[in-house]
């Protein structure tokens, strides 16, 4: 598994990045069903790069890291 895997894998998990917004006041789960003024709006403000990035450091320290070491075959 990468760390790219690792991401997919989380951010397809509801529950994880629910909880994730709810700790960081960010609102990634409702990327999707959004207006196109409201998607400028977040591009302009940086909203969503602000998110993601800080997503992507959480998946890092609190699941990457942690996952044990595989032996390779």
């Amino acid at each position: 598994m990468t760390f790219y895997d690792c991401v997919i894998q989380c951010a397809g998990t509801p529950d994880l990045v629910k909880e994730f917004d709810r700790l960081t006041g960010h609102n990634l789960a409702d990327l999707k069903p959004r207006s196109g003024l409201d998607r400028m709006i977040d591009e302009a403000t940086g909203r969503d790069k602000e998110g993601l990035e800080e997503f992507l450091r959480f998946v890092f320290d609190c699941i990457w890291t942690r996952l044990p070491t595989m032996p390779y075959s």
